[in-house]
């Protein structure tokens, strides 16, 4: 997203509704590797917070719920584990399948994001999508 207030405009590159639970194969066509990506995390907070994860027993679990209109990603522990924060001097035991959220992805109908827009002083100029209409960009200027 591009947003540059100083001149009063907001640029959103969206993913529509009608699009979702595509989202990883786009993202392995573009050269991401979401599974990847999300285990990083756990790699990280290895590093920083002197975890010990094994990331390798955390599997990658990618769900559309319908309610929200969003992807959520989440890393589910494949058989038990306790893991223990260093830094946080805190032993966090894992269940078998007990999973941590790592990411939301939410997608957004026209109408829902003209009512957010204007919830917060915007209004709509622009509106463009690809011809399948899986995907758009927005324009929205100060009101």
């Amino acid at each position: 997203m591009s947003v540059d207030l100083s001149v009063g405009r907001l640029f959103p590159d969206l993913t529509l509704p009608a699009h979702a639970g595509n989202d990883r194969e786009l993202s392995q066509l573009a050269g991401d590797d979401p599974p990847a990506f999300n285990r990083n995390l756990l790699h990280r907070l290895n590093r920083e917070l002197g975890s010990d994860f094994d990331a390798a027993r955390f599997a990658y679990v990618a769900r559309w719920d319908p309610e929200h209109e969003w992807m959520e990603m989440r890393l589910q522990a494949e058989g038990t584990q306790c893991v223990h924060f260093a830094a946080l001097d805190l032993t966090v035991a894992f269940g078998d399948g007990e999973a941590v959220r790592t990411e939301i992805s939410a997608k957004f109908r026209r109408e829902g994001l003209y009512a957010e827009l204007g919830a917060v002083g915007l209004e709509p100029a622009g509106w463009w999508t690809d011809p399948a209409g899986d995907f758009a960009v927005s324009l929205s200027v100060q009101a």
